[in-house]
């Protein structure tokens, strides 16, 4: 599912929509630069992952990756959510040591 990249943005509600599973799927997208590189790194199918970025890019309304090139290459907003969500995950795995 294609994504303008002038789509608007989304509001803080919906962003609040993303699951970590779109989150560790858009960065190991990033991360591989492909989509089935990704799958394998998480274990999980290519259109798993393909869904999980589509996703991410709807609720947050602007495309993530620069689909044109080869290896993808993340957008302005695609940089961001990466930063973010590398924080984010590092967190949620000190969780469990927080609460211990």
């Amino acid at each position: 599912m294609p994504v303008s990249p002038k789509a608007p943005k989304s509001s803080p509600q919906r962003a609040s929509a993303l699951s970590v599973s779109s989150l560790e799927a858009v960065l190991a997208v990033a991360t591989t630069g492909s989509m089935s590189a990704a799958a394998q790194r998480l274990a999980c199918s290519q259109s798993s992952v393909s869904q999980l970025v589509s996703q991410a890019e709807s609720i947050l309304g602007c495309a993530l990756f620069d689909r044109a090139r080869r290896p993808f290459r993340t957008t302005v907003e695609g940089s961001e959510l990466t930063r973010q969500a590398t924080r984010i995950l590092r967190e949620l795995s000190a969780l469990p040591q927080l609460v211990a």
